[in-house]
């Protein structure tokens, strides 16, 4: 009987690893899978507060980061810039 309780401990401890290395690889699927994982990047950066991001910069970074093209940025800057000439 002794020995069957040792068998089985011995039977439980050679299984924990693999638990655990499942365990893991389901957190880390979690994770990615949420958005919020290490190639997402979104903790990685800093959040800008708003005094410090004018719509000026705003529209160069988007620029910067290719969501728009050349004539929009000019379009966009155009109005911009009547928009602030026009302010009293």
């Amino acid at each position: 009987m002794e020995f069957w309780l040792w068998r089985h401990a011995l039977d439980v401890a050679r299984g924990c690893p693999w638990l655990i290395v499942l365990a893991t690889l389901a957190w880390v699927l979690f994770r990615l899978a949420r958005g919020k994982g290490w190639l997402s990047g979104e903790r990685s950066r800093p959040s800008p507060s708003g005094s410090d991001r004018s719509p000026l910069r705003i529209l160069q970074e988007r620029y910067a980061r290719g969501e728009i093209d050349a004539a929009t940025f000019d379009e966009m800057l155009a109005r911009l810039r009547a928009s602030e000439e026009s302010r009293p």
